[in-house]
């Protein structure tokens, strides 16, 4: 005979000890390198996602039936979203959409087609490492295993600003959505892990 199913609050209450909020993170990382000294502070970042993990199956099949096996882990990209500010430049000259857009035309440039990255270390273009990490509801400590370090990120896409007369007090915001080559995260179950560059 199947368990009966509890429908005591009391219970839920003792065994709930609620949750996490998704309100409550913060992100950090350097746009880019040699980029004017522009930088995204944690009160910057509107909204984010702690990154997916995908290891695509192997199939194969045997007499009928199909037995799938662990693949090659991939890693899809990460977007952000941004609060546009002057941030970074002594003379407020500076803006974080035109950060990131310099960042990216480094990597391309809009005009000539041509990239920074010929003949150098490309680490010292796209080679920057950005964290994410999900706090307690008090704000005053991270989650256990919600540190998350994304290595060697750079900008796929810089979103449009959203030009409006009709959007009163509103603050401009714009998505960047990042690709990077891993992630590590705390407490993570590696022995001996390699040093990260």
């Amino acid at each position: 005979m199947a368990d009966s199913i509890n429908h005591s609050i009391t219970d839920f209450i003792n065994q709930f000890k609620g949750g996490t909020r998704l309100n409550r993170f913060i992100v950090t990382g350097n746009i880019g390198k040699n980029t004017s000294g522009i930088r995204v502070t944690p009160f910057h970042i509107r909204s984010a996602s702690i990154p997916e993990a995908t290891t695509a199956p192997i199939g194969i099949n045997y007499r009928g039936r199909s037995v799938s096996y662990s693949g090659d882990r991939s890693y899809e990209p990460w977007q952000i979203t941004v609060l546009d500010d002057h941030s970074g430049a002594a003379n407020g000259s500076e803006n974080l959409h035109k950060a990131f857009h310099d960042w990216q035309d480094r990597l391309n440039s809009h005009t000539y087609n041509t990239s920074d990255m010929d003949g150098v270390d490309p680490k010292s273009l796209w080679a920057v490492s950005w964290t994410v990490q999900h706090l307690n509801t008090n704000c005053n400590t991270t989650l256990p295993g919600r540190t998350f370090t994304l290595y060697n990120i750079w900008p796929v896409q810089v979103g449009p600003l959203a030009l409006d007369m009709s959007q009163d007090n509103t603050l401009a915001s714009f998505a960047v959505t990042l690709a990077y080559s891993h992630y590590t995260y705390d407490g993570a179950p590696i022995s001996n892990p390699p040093a990260q560059n």
